[in-house]
């Protein structure tokens, strides 16, 4: 068996985030209209790129990084090459930063941002683009009935992709560690090499 079953947005547990409509990598593409104003949660590669985007189509964009900088896992440089750039085309950038709190205001969403010492500022946008990471699809499958262990990141593999249970490999977003198409169709290979030969 090769368990290749992806993953799915995460979607932070924020208060108000229920009373929102989120958009994510898996529907903002089904937008008939473009929003005047969005913000996006997440200065990782998805909302970095989808920022640029609709920033470029016209929409004014608001990104919330918690990290101190954007694409925090990537080159010092590159990013603030990156970011100045980004900050050059007017989009606005708030690292250091957490969404605490949405309320909708009429036809916007009030999204109250908060840093590390709880100072707190308020931003007004149309929508909302979450992009701070994925999870594991894992639920539902009774792992725990094979003897696979996971977690809702990953299910465990060693370095053939086998998993703890003896004849089942797994590859692709519910193993990782990095969860994009290129990387899954190499750990395809792998896992059905190893689990056929």
């Amino acid at each position: 068996f090769i368990i290749s079953t992806g993953s799915h947005p995460l979607i932070p547990q924020i208060e108000g985030i229920e009373d929102i409509s989120c958009l994510t990598n898996e529907n903002i593409f089904d937008l008939e209209t473009l929003p005047r104003s969005l913000a996006v949660l997440g200065g990782g590669p998805i909302g970095v790129e989808i920022s640029q985007a609709l920033s470029r189509l016209g929409v004014e964009i608001h990104i919330v990084e918690m990290f101190d900088r954007l694409l925090f896992r990537e080159d010092l440089e590159a990013a603030s090459i990156l970011t100045d750039v980004l900050t050059k085309e007017g989009i606005k950038i708030y690292s250091g930063k957490k969404a605490t709190k949405f309320q909708r205001q009429g036809d916007l969403v009030a999204i109250t941002l908060e840093d590390k010492n709880k100072n707190q500022l308020v931003i007004k946008v149309d929508k909302v683009f979450i992009a701070v990471g994925r999870v594991a699809n894992v639920l539902g499958l009774e792992l725990e009935k094979a003897k696979v262990k996971y977690t809702n990141k990953a299910i465990e593999v060693d370095k053939t992709l086998k998993t703890t249970a003896q004849n089942i490999y797994a590859c692709g977003d519910v193993v990782g560690p990095y969860q994009f198409s290129h990387m899954a169709e190499y750990q395809a290979i792998i896992a059905v090499g190893n689990a056929l030969l």
